[in-house]
Parts: structure tokens; sequence; C-alpha cells
């Protein structure tokens, strides 16, 4: 099953981590499984995958590898994301697109 989410451009509230983790204000808006682009206003912007969410505010992301760029990362787990800092101004921003929904771990369940 899949749900449509919206458009969302979203502060950080805290610097990004070695481990993939980003901190936001309210994490409701996103979903695992879903693109995203990482920007700053100095750090080159990244196309990420939504790894998983936990409590209310925090989001672990995998860089997306453009094709043909070898090297750039994992194919799985999660990246350093530590380049985006509050101080540069990172934002977390999803464009409308199809989220899969699952009943697993870190998985957003529509509300009933």
């Amino acid at each position: 099953m899949d749900i449509l989410i919206g458009d969302s451009l979203t502060a950080f509230t805290g610097n990004g981590t070695t481990t993939g983790w980003v901190t936001v204000a309210d994490n409701t808006p996103f979903y695992p499984g879903t693109t995203c682009w990482i920007l700053g206003t100095t750090a080159a912007p990244s196309k990420c995958k939504i790894v998983q969410l936990s409590g209310t505010t925090l989001i672990q992301l995998r860089l997306i590898q453009p094709s043909g760029v070898p090297g750039v990362g994992p194919s799985y787990g999660s990246n350093d994301m530590s380049a985006y800092t509050t101080a540069d101004s990172a934002k977390i921003s999803v464009t409308g697109q199809l989220a899969p929904v699952q009943n697993q771990s870190g998985l957003k369940l529509p509300n009933a």
C-alpha cells in the first residue's frame, strides 16, 4: 500500500550526525522509503532516501548514488550528514510522491 504525501521544506533544529540522523521540529511530513533533498547555504545539495524515523523529531538518511557516479554511498544503511548544520541553514525538502507504507519497525501507518 502507498499513500500520497505533499511537499514539505523543513529547517534542521540540530546538526546532522555522522550516523545519518538529522533533527527537525516535527518529522510528521516525512516517510521512510521516500526521496528527499538536503540543502544548506554552503554544503552541496544531496539527494537522499529516508531510511527511518525515530520519535517525533529524528530522520535517518542514506545518500542516493547518481547514475554512473561510483562511490557516493552504500545502497543500504545510512550516510554521514554532519556537513549539514543549523549554522549553514540546513533544510530537508520532499516533493509530493507516493510513500510506501508497511507494517515494520520505524515505518508509519496511515491514520485510520
